[in-house]
């Protein structure tokens, strides 16, 4: 919804905020780090198209610390044909 708002002529920021702040709450609550990054990074960007510098600069260094946290494994090597895919 933030994006959205955002992307009007006239943003109302207040809402842009409110909608974004809620998504990282949301995302915070939940554990959903993935989504988190995603949220800050692009409340960053809309921080950015609002010409808020600093506030742009606080939420894209919050994201690029949170995503240097997230663990990804290296992808499992799976058989050409595997049972979940079979749609016999």
């Amino acid at each position: 919804m933030g994006i959205i708002e955002a992307s009007g002529r006239n943003p109302d920021w207040n809402q842009v905020r409110m909608h974004m702040e809620k998504s990282i709450h949301l995302a915070t609550q939940t554990g959903a780090m993935a989504e988190l990054v995603q949220s800050l990074s692009c409340f960053s960007r809309l921080m950015v198209k609002k010409g808020d510098g600093a506030g742009a600069h606080a939420y894209s260094d919050r994201a690029g610390r949170l995503a240097g946290k997230i663990r990804c494994k290296a992808p499992i090597d799976l058989p050409d044909n595997p049972p979940f895919l079979n749609h016999n």
